[in-house]
């Protein structure tokens, strides 16, 4: 855990995290579209939503 919390500090600084610095690795991303959050948003409600019910059954 101490090291997930070590990179996601070098990579929010940085922008990479050191396995990939010493690679020369470098990732090129863009933003996430409206429709992925809204996907994910739905997937993650309707799966709320089952578990609540099969839990209360």
């Amino acid at each position: 855990m101490l090291t997930h919390i070590m990179q996601a500090r070098a990579l929010g600084e940085d922008g990479f995290v050191i396995w990939d610095k010493y690679d020369g690795l470098q990732y090129q991303t863009q933003p996430v579209a409206a429709w992925r959050w809204a996907i994910a948003v739905f997937g993650y409600a309707l799966f709320r939503i089952v578990d609540a019910a099969l839990t209360y059954l």
